[in-house]
């Protein structure tokens, strides 16, 4: 992880002080009539529609050819000296982070800013708007594609469990866990996946979290200091947020562009679903285990992975304050195998660390 880069976000005092700047070109992501009704004097108005392949034609909201992106950047005024300020109307903000997306991988990131809080920040300071539209100079921009940003399954698959490399679910947490599968064609997640819900990193005002905040949010979930940082949503737009929240902390970020729309739909790719044991399940009220470890680790009941023959270690795990100590607090990890023998993990979050004295854990 680098330095913060301070750049991305933009407060609307320093976008008062640069608003009549030659070089600025201010973008408005929303609903039109909302634009149309009110924006920020030159605003430009923009909707990822113009920057996603079309509808219906395979996966949903995909980059489409640079040809493409290339005309509708220019066609907004911007061009290769430009300083791009983006904005949301209401609570458009996952919207707006995929236009930062799209123009870091054309190219344009360290160009590019997202106006903290957005309108509704503006208005509040009763800072001026306009109903005016301006018909933009036409741009013109060399685009340089930065391809490492945007991943793809077999880059995802092959760095599962990686050292150095975290993937990260944006959904809500019913999706994560597999309690709502919503549209996808299979319910749960990535397997390894950490689950950090794209909400949880933006105030009550839609205002990002302080850097400590996020800091703090970013590591509990286990990303560690120079973790590359793969993110995944649907179908790439709410993990557009946590893909720009991650380039704003310093991380080497990465977004899966197909996301759990084209995961789900290839039956050959592992998938994870956790699930909570039922009260009143009957478990054994006694057991040793043996761990080859120096720290007390999570292990897995049978009966909670009726696919295996008998108990063993998934997947060494040590969450904060479970030490050697602990020999009868332990952290579930299922073993069973879900697809092509990936393994599931219970909880799905080290902030639900499960307390139970049912099975005695010594060290070897």
């Amino acid at each position: 992880m680098g330095a913060v880069r301070n750049s991305l976000i933009v407060s609307t005092e320093w976008l008062a002080q640069h608003l009549n700047d030659d070089s600025l070109v201010l973008l408005q992501v929303g609903d039109k009539a909302e634009f149309s009704a009110a924006h920020i004097p030159g605003a430009q108005f923009i909707q990822v529609a113009d920057i996603s392949t079309p509808r219906g034609q395979g996966l949903s909201l995909e980059l489409p050819d640079i040809a493409q992106l290339q005309a509708a950047f220019e066609k907004l005024g911007v061009t290769d000296k430009s300083r791009i300020v983006i904005y949301f109307s209401k609570d458009w903000v996952t919207p707006t982070t995929r236009v930062f997306f799209t123009l870091d991988y054309l190219g344009f990131g360290d160009r590019t800013s997202i106006l903290d809080g957005g309108l509704p920040a503006w208005l509040a300071e009763k800072r001026p708007v306009t109903t005016e539209e301006v018909i933009p100079r036409m741009g013109r921009i060399t685009p340089r594609p930065n391809k490492q940003l945007v991943v793809d399954a077999v880059w995802v698959k092959n760095n599962l469990n990686k050292p150095g490399v975290m993937i990260v679910d944006a959904r809500a947490s019913k999706f994560y866990t597999g309690e709502d599968p919503g549209r996808m064609p299979r319910g749960g997640h990535i397997p390894g996946a950490k689950n950090i819900p794209f909400d949880s990193v933006v105030e009550d005002s839609n205002k990002f979290k302080s850097v400590e905040s996020l800091r703090k949010l970013f590591s509990t979930t286990g990303v560690k200091q120079g973790d590359s940082v793969a993110t995944y949503c649907h179908i790439g737009q709410q993990a557009s947020l946590l893909y720009f929240v991650a380039r704003y902390l310093g991380y080497d970020a990465h977004l899966y562009d197909g996301s759990f729309e084209d995961w789900s739909l290839n039956l050959t790719l592992p998938q994870a679903r956790p699930r909570r044991p039922k009260s009143g399940s009957s478990f054994p009220k006694t057991g040793v285990l043996t761990v080859k470890s120096k720290k007390y680790f999570c292990v897995p009941l049978a009966a909670l992975a009726p696919a295996c023959s008998k108990p063993t270690i998934a997947r060494e795990y040590s969450p904060s304050g479970l030490t050697s100590s602990s020999k009868s607090t332990f952290f579930w990890i299922s073993p069973a195998p879900i697809v092509n023998g990936s393994v599931a993990e219970y909880p799905p979050r080290t902030t639900e660390i499960v307390y139970s004295p049912v099975w005695q854990v010594e060290k070897s």
